[in-house]
């Protein structure tokens, strides 16, 4: 009588078909797993940063964070109500297929206890708004890394924009609410053009527009 079972020839050509379905669909699930994380890591920071610049506004009793032209940015109070620590290397980044980026001084680099970095870049001069609700007009470009200093520092892909309201509110470059601002906006996330840097960052945008959920 024949023994039920498996010869050792079927259990390795199973495992072959299994180990060649896992390298395929690796790739996808790897994807996957990193779109998931930015929009929790972004929703996150945003939260973060403005709960500081808030807390930072009322104990100074402060409706503006700079009130007066020559005023410059109070990062050190506002750094104050976050667990950060200036960073001893200026910061640069690159557009989503590693063409030119930027990159920012080290005196205006923090790094979050997650080791996570933002990047501050206040304006030459602040423009009020005076017919756009509660803004009250732009005093600082921020770039945030979800990954660190350590990353290849893609845009769109570790590299997000936002802008930093007077009243302390953070607008995701690209995202509805920054097109509501600047109605001239053109720019749409990219996150593989080689040299478009603004496309990449416009990425920030699209995820906070879309429940803060990446979909590209």
């Amino acid at each position: 009588m024949r023994k039920k079972g498996f010869t050792l020839a079927e259990i390795l050509i199973t495992l072959g078909i299994i180990g060649v379905v896992a390298a395929l669909a690796a790739p996808a699930l790897t994807k996957n797993s990193g779109q998931a994380k930015l929009g929790p890591a972004l929703s996150k920071f945003v939260n973060t940063f403005e709960n500081a610049s808030g807390l930072m506004m009322q104990q100074e009793g402060m409706t503006k964070l700079i009130e007066n032209s020559s005023d410059s940015l109070p990062m050190e109070q506002i750094s104050q109500h976050m667990v950060v620590v200036p960073s001893s290397e200026s910061y640069t980044y690159y557009a989503p297929g590693g063409g030119e980026g930027g990159t920012v001084d080290s005196a205006s680099v923090y790094v979050l206890k997650d080791g996570s970095i933002m990047a501050i870049s206040p304006v030459e001069s602040v423009t009020e708004f005076t017919d756009k609700g509660a803004f009250k007009g732009i005093v600082a470009d921020i770039i945030y890394d979800i990954n660190g200093n350590a990353g290849k520092n893609r845009a769109g892909k570790d590299v997000f924009k936002f802008v930093l309201d007077n009243s302390g509110t953070l607008v995701p470059y690209g995202s509805s609410t920054y097109k509501y601002l600047y109605s001239s906006f053109e720019t749409v996330c990219s996150a593989d053009a080689d040299a478009s840097l603004d496309a990449g960052l416009a990425c920030t945008g699209r995820i906070a527009d879309n429940s803060w959920k990446a979909d590209y």
